[in-house]
């Protein structure tokens, strides 16, 4: 079954991104453990919405475990692993995670630009010296022959906005 919902993929990345590779067990209601600051409603619209998409059958089962400053604030697992043998979600249990590295980097640099690190108006050649100077092909059938250079540089922001064909 493929699924292909944007808002689930990023709240998937945002707990990749604060936990490790695990499952993590649970009863079905939030454990009582320090919030740090963490909204306790927050996190009960949360378990909420992972047992509708779970209800809904968009998935099999889900784990969420969110630490912040070091405490763990939320650690909960609902369904199976496995719904033909009806084996639960262990604490220990690894995740097959697949084609991730896009959007694990993309959150990676998105958290480097609110701590001001770039801008997203920072062309990429400030950062990437090979893309000074880009080539645009103007007829796909003559290949890098002839190539112009480019009129604009790449702009950080241009390029989370949709694929660029790149020539060197």
């Amino acid at each position: 079954m493929k699924y292909n919902n944007p808002f689930i993929t990023l709240l998937f990345l945002l707990l990749i991104l604060v936990m490790p590779i695990n499952g993590q067990t649970g009863s079905n209601a939030l454990p009582s453990v320090t919030i740090s600051g963490i909204d306790k409603e927050k996190l009960n619209r949360y378990d909420h919405f992972l047992k509708k998409e779970i209800n809904e059958r968009r998935a099999l089962g889900a784990a969420s475990y969110v630490m912040r400053r070091g405490e763990i604030v939320h650690e909960i697992a609902f369904r199976y692993s496995s719904m033909a043998d009806k084996i639960p979600i262990e604490q220990d249990q690894l995740f097959h995670i697949m084609s991730m590295t896009k959007p694990i980097v993309t959150a990676g640099f998105m958290m480097l630009y609110e701590e001001g690190y770039f801008y997203l108006a920072d062309p990429v050649s400030k950062y990437l010296p090979q893309f000074k100077n880009l080539k645009v092909a103007q007829d796909l059938d003559q290949g890098a022959n002839g190539l112009p250079v480019a009129h604009h540089k790449i702009l950080i922001n241009t390029t989370m906005k949709n694929p660029i064909p790149f020539t060197g």
